[in-house]
């Protein structure tokens, strides 16, 4: 039969259990509920400068939006004579804008999947580097080059031979007949934003990519998928992502090409490129107010 021992008089019962709320808090609690709350702070600041711009913008604009109502849209910018319709310049900037989307997204995709899924290891750091170089210097400057080194040539001489070349094709005509002489059109001021907004765009989208879960990649290897397969699955929302910042690149930058190449409200001219109903990317001052 066994034979328990007693308890030896030194020993001390077993401590009570305490709940998650009592006792001492454990170190670092408070700091990171600073940390917590500096945090939140920082980013709801965001939005509340956000939100001071959108005010202080419409209010100003407020005596605007009350005199003409909706027709702000319409095509009368003439302040001599009170009329204040900016029909022209928003439909200018978002011709502008959509021209340059279609040249830089694809081109700025198009490196960025090349840096990230198939240049060799020696060969991605010096294209990163270079990319990253290209984004820090300010768009502004890329606008300037280009409006000089393209306009009036090379691209008078590019906008007449396709003139030329199209003159019997119907509907392609009637958008590329009687370019401009001086190259400044709709798709110059285009073409001027998709230079100045690919870097970043660039720039951008690798870090998209580069994001990209590699467990995402590798099952989608894994279960058969080819690399333009993985790359469309795995990277569809980050193309959604640069889509929509190069957006609001392209509207800004219209600004900056319209301001560099001199502003105006006549139809087809280059500032804020105003409304031309025969919507001609190559169009000449002269002939569309004569029009």
């Amino acid at each position: 039969m066994a034979v328990t021992a007693p308890p030896r008089p030194s020993d001390s019962p077993a401590p009570a259990a305490r709940g998650l709320g009592t006792g001492e808090r454990p170190p670092g609690r408070v700091s990171d509920q600073i940390f917590r709350a500096i945090a939140v702070a920082a980013g709801l600041l965001v939005l509340v400068i956000l939100g001071l711009i959108a005010y202080t913008t419409t209010k100003n604009a407020w005596p605007w939006f009350r005199e003409e109502g909706l027709g702000i849209f319409a095509d009368n910018w003439d302040p001599a004579k009170g009329q204040f319709g900016a029909g022209a310049m928003i439909y200018g900037t978002f011709l502008v804008g959509v021209i340059a989307l279609i040249i830089s997204v694809p081109i700025s995709v198009g490196i960025a999947l090349f840096v990230t899924e198939i240049a060799p290891r020696r060969l991605r750091k010096p294209i990163v580097y270079s990319v990253d170089l290209l984004a820090a210097i300010p768009s502004v400057v890329y606008g300037l080059w280009a409006l000089y080194a393209l306009t009036p040539n090379p691209l008078a001489d590019v906008y007449q031979s396709i003139s030329d070349a199209t003159s019997g094709i119907p509907l392609i005509s009637d958008l590329t007949a009687n370019p401009s002489k001086t190259a400044l059109s709709y798709m110059t001021a285009g073409l001027i934003v998709a230079i100045m907004i690919t870097p970043i765009i660039t720039s951008l989208t690798r870090e998209v990519f580069a994001t990209t879960p590699v467990a995402l990649k590798e099952a989608s290897f894994g279960l058969g998928a080819t690399r333009w397969e993985m790359i469309r699955g795995a990277g569809r929302p980050g193309i959604a992502a640069v889509v929509i910042t190069a957006s609001a690149f392209a509207m800004c930058a219209s600004s900056m090409a319209c301001c560099g190449t001199g502003g105006g409200s006549e139809p087809g001219s280059l500032g804020f490129c105003a409304l031309s109903w025969r919507f001609s990317l190559m169009i000449s001052p002269s002939v569309a107010s004569s029009g």
